[in-house]
């Protein structure tokens, strides 16, 4: 398989993610933003935030079940089932080329922190190899919508910037 053949896959496997847990934020109706006045509360959905989407965006494909089981555990229901319905074809490929990804959130910001809700900006970049080869490193600018939820920020709804 071409070094850009490999590129393009796991291209396609990061949309594919990406436009599945694609999903509208809606309002929530708290109008008070308390991002950056709220210090703890803020770096506590900033934390949330890149925990997720790392969590998110990093598996190999000997452990794929093990990788999409933790990060449906840091989202709402809704988001986990929108997640979990391309794990299929995600597994398919994955295994096929041997992926292996890793996501760092390389800088986050809170945009919106209104009660249990928040919106952050964060920049990913996401290194990968299909069977032992360096892929070209991929970056990409999200917004994450997150809901608290019996104290825990879940991720809500995520879209590519």
């Amino acid at each position: 398989m071409s070094a850009l053949v490999a590129l393009m896959l796991v291209a396609a496997v990061v949309l594919a993610v990406t436009s599945v847990i694609h999903n509208s934020s809606g309002d929530g109706g708290d109008t008070a933003n308390t991002a950056l006045v709220d210090q703890p509360a803020t770096q506590e959905v900033n934390a949330a935030a890149a925990n997720v989407l790392k969590t998110a965006y990093t598996y190999s494909h000997t452990t794929l079940d093990a990788d999409f089981d933790a990060a449906v555990k840091l989202m709402t229901p809704e988001m986990a089932n929108q997640y979990n319905s391309n794990r299929d074809n995600i597994r398919k490929v994955a295994t096929q080329a041997k992926t292996t990804t890793s996501a760092t959130v390389v800088s986050n910001g809170v945009r919106l922190l209104s009660g249990d809700r928040a919106e952050v900006i964060a920049f990913v970049v996401i290194n990968a190899d299909n069977n032992g080869q360096a892929l070209q490193a991929s970056g990409y600018r999200f917004t994450a919508n997150l809901l608290r939820d019996n104290g825990q920020w879940l991720l809500s709804g995520l879209t590519e910037a």
